[in-house]
């Protein structure tokens, strides 16, 4: 976790203050060596007589009020609050952990307790500093992640996005905390967190224009993907902010949908994901257009990139790369689309592995003809032939 100053909630107080003041180039504090008793800590005011004690230990309620007294920033204090809390969330994660490792819960469960952690301490610095400090702080911190300088917001806009941005990070955790204590399933989660961000996005251009929504969340590197692998299309901020939404809408949708698989080993999700990846591409080619659409999946695929850099290198022509490439695209297609049949017609694993490497073969097969053996040998090695 970040912090902005490392700063232990167990240091004297007094020495803490002495050094904010000497920070501000104003007198240091003098702290007399009191030795304190069990959990107690005195401050000295500057040139004043010493301070009543302070009991650490029972959470920042005890010594808040001295330190802002004390001058401590806000930033400061709530990075105090903070690790104060965490201090005391230690116990708790022990007894979190030692049920895991019990088999009393599963993996959903550590994620429900972080998002316990979280919403916890948000409450305990909210608490802690007031409303008005602690928008300005949490406001900040929101806004820290956006490029708000590049999007030149005025004060006002800069309430109005984060009102957004804070709204979209507590609905999300919502949709979250919802999926882990089974109000509802993957895909209506996917569906919810979807609409969520969509509903922002639009919120956000109709609040900024397309230009500067776009600058505003340039830290998000979807943008400049989708620029970088269209560099040669001629494309509207316009379109380029539509293909961003669809591209994030799609990432979010695939994750869900793999994550399901893989927790519940359902066969039938790949008729799913296929069918969600169609309507994403059906959309990127009503924005962009078709060849443009062709163009930002071979740049998305790790196999074209690779031939594209070491064409020279490999001996490929460039009048064939896309031969090659479409080669390795067709196999994986079809084993998809074989895949899905072999499913719903109850073909067992070990033949449908069979296939797909007689498949596999072929295919390799034909690039072996079509190339030159050292080309061959380098698609090979580094792993580009569908049967490595």
């Amino acid at each position: 976790m970040k912090r902005l100053l490392l700063i232990s909630i167990s240091l004297n107080l007094g020495l803490l203050a002495a050094l904010w003041l000497q920070h501000r180039k104003l007198t240091p504090a003098v702290v007399a060596p009191v030795p304190p008793g069990p959990n107690t800590s005195r401050v000295m005011a500057p040139g004043a007589g010493a301070r009543p004690a302070v009991v650490l230990g029972t959470g920042w309620q005890s010594w808040l009020e001295p330190l802002r007294k004390a001058g401590v920033p806000t930033g400061v204090l709530a990075e105090l609050v903070e690790s104060d809390f965490e201090k005391r969330w230690q116990s708790r994660q022990v007894e979190i952990q030692g049920r895991y490792m019990r088999g009393e819960i599963d993996a959903d469960g550590l994620a429900a307790a972080s998002i316990e952690h979280d919403i916890e301490m948000d409450r305990d610095v909210r608490a802690a500093l007031g409303s008005t400090e602690y928008r300005a702080w949490d406001m900040d911190r929101v806004l820290g992640g956006l490029r708000v300088g590049e999007a030149r917001l005025s004060d006002g806009e800069r309430g109005h996005v984060y009102d957004l941005e804070r709204g979209l990070q507590d609905t999300l955790r919502q949709v979250q905390e919802d999926k882990l204590n089974g109000a509802i399933d993957g895909a209506t989660a996917a569906q919810r967190q979807k609409d969520s961000e969509g509903a922002v996005g639009q919120k956000l251009r109709d609040l900024l224009g397309d230009h500067r929504a776009i600058l505003l969340e340039g830290a998000d590197d979807t943008v400049g993907n989708i620029r970088r692998n269209l560099a040669d299309v001629q494309l509207s901020d316009g379109q380029v902010a539509a293909l961003a939404d669809a591209q994030r809408q799609w990432d979010q949708t695939r994750s869900a949908l793999v994550n399901e698989q893989v927790n519940t080993q359902d066969a039938g999700l790949n008729g799913i994901i296929a069918a969600k990846a169609d309507e994403w591409q059906a959309q990127f080619a009503q924005i962009a257009g078709e060849p443009a659409l062709q163009q930002y999946l071979k740049q998305q695929d790790s196999r074209y990139v690779e031939l594209r850099r070491n064409a020279d290198r490999w001996g490929v022509p460039a009048e064939k790369i896309d031969g090659i490439y479409d080669v390795l695209r067709d196999y994986s297609d079809s084993v998809g689309v074989y895949q899905q049949d072999a499913n719903a017609r109850g073909v067992d694993s070990a033949a449908m592995a069979a296939a797909e490497k007689q498949f596999a073969a072929e295919n390799d097969e034909l690039l072996a003809q079509e190339l030159p053996s050292a080309t061959y040998a380098h698609l090979k090695a580094n792993g580009l032939l569908l049967t490595n």
